[in-house]
């Protein structure tokens, strides 16, 4: 009699089908997105405020930007080569040219933007009292930027335009070599505390001249002091 097989060709075939799952191949998984190939939105670069206008008064010079707010502030204590510097920033280099000692005026550079002077005596003063520079105002317009007092006087104004409540009285010359009458006037008046040599109500502000046969103003120069009251 033959032997069964039955046994072993059950196991047989269970082994083979536990052989066949173990070896099958894994089921295809989903493919993957693709990475994104899209730059990034670059951030837009911040506006600056472009320089507008500058502004004198008796204790700074400012430069605003076209929003109204102060981009750059200088003062006359400070030494003059940085304002000199900052200045040219806004306003590119300055034409320069000597001033020789005078009756009334010191040995100085003289840096000129236009209708913006700025007079850089060779002495280097100290204290409150006394400034390393000035400005001058001979026209309306410093490369190309308007330029007037905190009051918004400029050169070319009508005397008659001008608010002086505040002022110091005008003070009238009349020129002895012309005959010509020069009206001055202070205005933008800030007082001092007293110290030697200044008198008991010391005072600076921004002074306004021109002649009464024009009726405009054709100079401003700030600071000016007053120390003789």
């Amino acid at each position: 009699m033959r032997p069964r097989l039955t046994g072993l060709v059950g196991i047989s075939l269970v082994a083979l089908a536990a052989l066949t799952a173990c070896t099958a191949p894994p089921a295809a998984s989903e493919p993957s997105a693709a990475p994104s190939t899209s730059a990034p939105t670059p951030m837009g670069a911040p506006d600056v405020e472009a320089a507008a206008s500058i502004v004198v008064s008796p204790e700074s010079i400012t430069v605003l930007g076209d929003g109204g707010s102060a981009l750059a502030t200088f003062d006359y204590h400070q030494p003059t080569g940085e304002v000199v510097a900052g200045l040219s920033e806004y306003l590119g280099e300055p034409a320069d040219s000597r001033v020789e000692h005078g009756s009334e005026t010191p040995s100085a550079t003289l840096h000129e933007w236009g209708g913006l002077q700025l007079f850089d005596t060779d002495i280097v003063e100290t204290g409150i009292y006394w400034s390393n520079h000035w400005v001058y105002l001979t026209g309306t317009e410093a490369a190309g930027l308007p330029v007037t007092t905190s009051a918004g006087i400029s050169v070319g104004d009508s005397f008659d335009t001008i608010d002086l409540s505040g002022a110091s009285d005008p003070l009238d010359y009349t020129s002895p070599e012309t005959g010509r009458t020069q009206r001055m006037v202070r205005v933008d008046l800030v007082a001092l505390p007293p110290g030697e040599g200044t008198g008991p109500s010391p005072d600076i502000g921004v002074l306004v001249t021109g002649y009464l046969d024009d009726a405009v103003v054709d100079r401003i120069e700030s600071p000016s002091s007053n120390y003789g009251h």
